[in-house]
């Protein structure tokens, strides 16, 4: 009985609890998921940062030289490569462009910053070189395989590239190298143009071309930094790029030291001269420290023809001076280590060397080699005007020009008042 009346006061007991609570309304607090979600949600998803591209390129120059493969998946010879920032599309944002090297077939990426990330718009041009047009946000590249030459525009919306056009001429028709649109007439030199499977005129093809490449636009490609983790550090931190010295071993040939102070006025203004007098026949310009004193000299290729020539300039701190003319093809060579330059030159039957000596502004010819071939087919050699023996001509040769002494120069910048106001 008592064991009864316990259990009949305990039900009694939460009976009254129940409905006291009920009474009072009190609830047990429930936790709102949905509420939880949205907040986490806010709290991990940040707004765009257009001004984090430095940063985010920074990070990804460095990841190329800890080894690791580029945006489209494959690995760079990063000693051969080098980029550089560019608003292609004149966005505000920059894009980075990097050449996969600078030899033949090799092509330049370009990569873009959407806030958060680097993305890999896609590649174009060959040899490490391409050109861009911010104006009309386009990108233009030039390729040669064989008796082919291919000219594309791409457009470029900020994310990825579009061909927008394309044009091929071809010098043989038994050259062809097939592609779709393309269409043999038997011409000596046939043009063709995207959409069109019959070949074009010449100046049609012109015409077409030029009207998406103006004179103006920019060339990438021969001027980019290299890519190291100090540049890396220096693009994060703003600093000061630097490019590296063309004169090292292993250097990219697409790097160059530019002047600096007095020396960077005098020599922008004697360039626009000589843009301003060119003739359009490839002239072409580039810098080098050929006799160590910190100031580099200036080549500037005649054109790129067999009697074309390499003038070289110093700057004395008021006007820059004429040290020698050298060379032929538009190519020439310097020794940084013996401060010399050496250009060769070849006529029917004759090959010419000479060496100056790059001293206290002037240029001095220090040596001059001869090799005289005869109707029988017999060489004779001279050095410093003097016949000599074989023997005796290859050693002062090899002293001048023998394998590695040379580092060759004829010009990686366009002589174009644009492409002078680029570098300046």
């Amino acid at each position: 009985m008592k064991a009864g009346k316990k259990a009949a006061a305990l039900i009694s007991a939460l009976i009254l609890i129940c409905a006291c609570l009920t009474a009072c309304e009190i609830k047990i607090p429930l936790i709102d998921k949905t509420k939880n979600e949205e907040t986490t949600v806010e709290t991990t998803t940040l707004p765009p940062d257009p001004d984090g591209w430095a940063a985010a390129y920074s990070d990804y120059l460095t990841s190329l030289c800890a080894g690791e493969p580029n945006k489209a998946g494959y690995d760079y010879e990063i000693e051969e490569c080098v980029f550089d920032i560019a608003d292609v599309n004149a966005d505000g944002i920059p894009e980075l462009l990097i050449s996969e090297g600078d030899k033949e077939a090799s092509k330049v990426d370009i990569c873009s910053y959407d806030g958060y990330d680097v993305i890999y718009a896609g590649s174009a041009g060959a040899n490490g070189e391409v050109y861009y047009f911010a104006e009309t946000a386009a990108v233009y590249s030039y390729e040669a395989m064989g008796a082919q030459e291919t000219y594309t525009v791409y457009s470029f919306d900020g994310s990825s590239l579009t061909e927008l056009w394309q044009g091929v001429s071809i010098a043989s028709s038994e050259e062809l190298v097939p592609v779709d649109y393309l269409s043999d007439n038997g011409e000596e030199v046939e043009y063709y143009v995207s959409g069109v499977s019959d070949a074009v005129p010449e100046d049609e093809f012109r015409e077409a071309w030029l009207s998406y490449v103006p004179e103006k636009a920019v060339a990438f490609g021969r001027d980019g930094y290299g890519i190291t983790r100090e540049n890396a550090i220096a693009l994060k931190n703003s600093g000061t790029l630097k490019k590296a010295d063309p004169n090292a071993p292993a250097s990219s040939g697409g790097q160059t030291v530019l002047p600096e102070g007095e020396d960077k006025e005098i020599f922008k203004n004697l360039l626009l001269e000589k843009a301003a007098d060119s003739v359009g026949a490839g002239e072409k310009f580039e810098f080098a420290d050929v006799d160590g004193d910190g100031s580099p000299e200036l080549f500037i290729s005649q054109g790129d023809g067999a009697n074309s020539a390499v003038e070289v300039y110093s700057s004395n701190g008021e006007k820059a001076v004429l040290l020698c003319t050298s060379g032929s093809n538009g190519k020439t060579g310097y020794s940084a280590e013996n401060s010399t330059v050496a250009g060769s030159f070849e006529t029917e039957g004759s090959e010419n060397f000479v060496v100056y000596k790059i001293e206290n502004g002037s240029g001095e010819t220090v040596w001059t080699g001869d090799v005289i071939t005869g109707g029988d087919g017999e060489k004779e050699y001279f050095s410093n005007g003097e016949a000599v023996s074989y023997e005796e001509y290859l050693e002062q040769y090899n002293a001048y020009y023998g394998e590695g002494i040379l580092t060759e120069i004829g010009g990686r910048f366009d002589l174009t008042e644009s492409e002078i106001s680029r570098l300046f």
